[in-house]
């Protein structure tokens, strides 16, 4: 049996690598700046260091099995799902070829604002470290066996909110008795021409549904989005979800899109 190079040496050797050429950056910058010249070998050098860098580098990562790949190709295949906007015949017979069956179609749901209708119900900003629990216990209550958000811990929220987009006064908490019974969470893509202003997330604990609060919740978010200048909302629903299709078709909300999701199983080729 074959003996390597031990690994800790490989690593050491990357490491020393990229030292040098850290030092040899720094001395050819201060030189430039003092003397208005540079060493000639420098450029020589660091080519020569950043070869032997990234071969050993590449062999102790490979030896610990940290090497970036393409996990389908190196684990023989897998589970796919593909994602397509407004799949016609064609994109159907394709992924029908390829052994995938359609599992999920998302709308993508726009309206614009300002709503002529106003929220009936007074709702109040999110306070990050003080709403956190009730926010997480109605919303997995909402969401209770949702693959996505469902299931929902402080990391997940946290997550969320150091993302650029979140604003907390545009999550929007309705509250009774001291109690939070439901949320509206916008945000704002800034990146579109003009800026969207997006439904992300609408939940009404089970104790409250049967109200209304849907609608109401949904017209809080519209509000706050309108109130922040917005003209455009979108949202995303299953297509499937009958009752809040139609209630957002009600509220004056059209389809723009539908996203379609294709599985399967595929080998490796």
């Amino acid at each position: 049996m074959k003996r390597r190079v031990p690994v800790a040496l490989e690593e050491g050797l990357a490491v020393a690598c990229m030292a040098l050429l850290l030092l040899i950056t720094i001395l050819n910058v201060l030189t430039r700046y003092f003397t208005d010249q540079s060493f000639a070998w420098s450029e020589e050098i660091s080519v020569f260091l950043m070869v032997v860098m990234t071969l050993a580098g590449a062999s102790a990562a490979t030896a610990r099995d940290r090497h970036i790949r393409i996990e389908f190709f190196y684990d023989g295949g897998g589970a796919v799902t593909w994602w397509v906007d407004d799949a016609d015949d064609a994109v159907r017979a394709l992924a029908a070829a390829f052994g995938l069956a359609p599992t999920r179609a998302l709308h993508e749901m726009r309206r614009p604002l300002p709503h002529p209708d106003r929220s009936a119900v007074a709702t109040r900003s999110f306070v990050p470290g003080v709403d956190d629990a009730a926010f997480l216990a109605v919303n997995n209550r909402a969401f209770a066996g949702h693959g996505e958000q469902g299931g929902w811990t402080p990391d997940t929220l946290a997550l969320r909110m150091n993302e650029a987009w979140f604003d907390r006064d545009g999550f929007r908490l309705y509250e009774e008795d001291d109690r939070l019974l439901g949320f509206c969470w916008t945000k704002v893509h800034d990146d579109e021409t003009p800026p969207i202003g997006e439904i992300y997330v609408i939940a009404v604990d089970p104790d409250g549904h049967g109200r209304g609060l849907g609608r109401a919740l949904t017209l809080a978010g519209l509000d706050s989005l309108s109130d922040r200048g917005i003209t455009m909302s979108n949202l995303y629903v299953d297509a499937a979800n009958d009752a809040a299709v139609g209630l957002y078709t009600r509220l004056g909300f059209e389809v723009h899109r539908t996203r379609a999701a294709f599985s399967g199983t595929l080998e490796a080729p």
